[in-house]
């Protein structure tokens, strides 16, 4: 099966190409709508817990059933190495024992076009990462905070994703995903959190209008659409 990377604000999204046009909207559409009214009711860097409780409300709001979720923190050590991408695929893998290996070849394939489009770049970070204030020093709380989403869609329709936050010393920016983090450079406790979750494509008819009509002005600028090589 072969899967396009739909950047989705602060959410990376991978879509099988087959999907229809309409049920590929309501899935963007719902997945920025809960983004942007979390956003609107916390910032997503100074409270976690909060925000995480708004955009879990607008996720039921907008008839996304959760079938899974699963929290797992784990302070690295600081003399071991931290990978993203390694913590992502083993997440995603133990979502859908039953296909191993789906989601870890589409994650390297979309990761390695979404290094190469500054403007898929751009779109992401603008809302996934809180970069340190230029003012600071390089001995002062110079900080790099990161939050957010990367989901599969499975042949069943499925969406697997995970939550990740992380606070990190400087300021990785797309290397975050490229190479493995050391133990010194997360601050605290990274928390991701595994969810499985099903659109109620029936129950979405009845909030459609309002969705579409409340992402209109901001959808271009905050979806990008990948192929994947």
């Amino acid at each position: 099966m072969e899967y396009k990377l739909k950047v989705v604000a602060g959410h990376l999204m991978f879509l099988p190409d087959d999907l229809s046009v309409p049920f590929e909207s309501d899935i963007a559409c719902s997945q920025l709508f809960m983004q942007l009214y979390a956003d609107e009711q916390v910032d997503r860097f100074s409270d976690v817990d909060k925000w995480d409780q708004c955009f879990s409300r607008a996720r039921s709001n907008m008839r996304w059933v959760t079938t899974l979720s699963h929290a797992v923190n784990v302070k690295p050590d600081e003399h071991a190495s931290y990978s993203v991408v390694s913590e992502i695929s083993r997440s995603l893998m133990h979502a859908q024992p039953n296909e191993p290996g789906i989601a870890v070849e589409i994650l390297h394939a979309g990761l390695k076009n979404f290094a190469g489009d500054e403007c898929a770049q751009r779109v992401f970070f603008e809302s996934a990462l809180k970069r340190p204030a230029a003012e600071l020093k390089p001995d002062e709380n110079n900080v790099s905070r990161f939050y957010f989403l990367f989901s599969v869609l499975n042949p069943l329709n499925q969406l697997l994703s995970v939550q990740l936050y992380l606070t990190l010393r400087g300021d990785p920016g797309i290397q975050i995903f490229e190479r493995a983090l050391e133990g010194v450079e997360i601050v605290g406790t990274p928390a991701l959190t595994v969810l499985c979750s099903e659109l109620n494509t029936l129950g979405y008819e009845s909030v459609r209008e309002k969705v579409n009509r409340y992402v209109k002005s901001v959808v271009v600028d905050k979806v990008i659409d990948l192929t994947m090589n």
